[in-house]
């Protein structure tokens, strides 16, 4: 989540193959900060994303544990 606040698409590539997670939407939330990288590199908008709720079916404790988390996070343009 922290790779998805600091847009850093490099970074949050990184996380899905290091860890495997299955994240549903990664391919939306993966487009999402690359057309955000491309709007604050051509300084036509200031964007800040920020996770306004998490919550966990379960904690995993261990490699074999399984939950489902949910998500909600919001994309806004700077003042």
């Amino acid at each position: 989540m922290e790779h998805i606040e600091l847009h850093d698409l490099d970074k949050f590539n990184d996380y899905l193959r290091e860890y495997e997670n299955n994240v549903c939407g990664k391919h939306c939330i993966a487009i999402l900060l690359h057309v955000i990288c491309i709007a604050m590199s051509q300084n036509t908008h200031m964007m800040e994303t920020k996770f306004i709720r998490y919550a966990q079916s379960c904690l995993v404790r261990d490699k074999k544990d399984s939950s489902v988390s949910y998500a909600a996070a919001i994309t806004f343009l700077e003042d």
